[in-house]
C-alpha cells in the first residue's frame, strides 16, 4: 500500500510469516568432513603428481585449481580456498615466503614432501601447517 500524509509519501509491505526453523542438528565432526566440499589450490611443478592429485581429490568431492609457483600468489588472492597444497621439490624454498605472506589468508597449508621431516613438521604446526609426505595415497581399507 502507498501511504500519504501531509507531503510524506510511503509504501507499507505486508510479508507473510515464515515457518518456525527447527532447531539445526549439531553435526559431528566426522559427518562434516564428509559432507562439506573443500576448495584447494595445489602447487606442484610435477604435471604427473599433479594431475595424480587433483584426481585423488576430486574424487572425493573437493574442487581443486591447480597453480604453478609463478601464478599461486595471483590465484590465492583472487579466490577463497579452504587450504593450499604444495608439493616441495628438490633444491625448491619458495613456498616458505608464499606461506609467510599469504597465511592471514589461507586457512590450512599442507606442505608435500618427498620424506617427512619432524622438525620442518614440528615448526609449521605453530603457523597453520601440516606436513604430508608424497606419494599421496588414498588409504586402502
Amino acid at each position: 500500500r502507498m501511504l500519504r500524509r501531509s507531503g510524506i509519501c510511503g509504501f507499507e509491505i505486508e510479508l507473510p510469516l515464515a515457518p518456525a526453523v527447527a532447531e539445526p542438528e549439531v553435526p559431528s565432526a566426522k559427518s562434516t568432513l564428509a559432507v562439506r566440499s573443500l576448495t584447494l589450490a595445489l602447487v606442484d611443478p610435477d604435471p604427473a603428481a599433479q594431475r595424480a592429485l587433483v584426481a585423488l581429490l576430486g574424487a572425493k568431492g573437493h574442487r581443486v585449481v591447480p597453480a604453478s609457483m609463478e601464478s599461486a600468489a595471483d590465484i590465492v588472492q583472487r579466490l577463497h580456498f579452504d587450504a593450499v597444497l604444495w608439493a616441495v621439490r628438490a633444491g625448491g624454498s619458495a613456498w616458505s615466503e608464499f606461506h609467510d605472506r599469504f597465511r592471514a589468508s589461507i586457512p590450512s597449508f599442507v606442505l608435500i614432501s618427498d620424506n617427512y621431516d619432524h622438525d620442518l613438521a614440528r615448526s609449521l604446526a605453530p603457523r597453520g601447517g601440516f606436513l604430508l609426505a608424497s606419494p599421496v595415497q588414498e588409504k586402502k581399507i
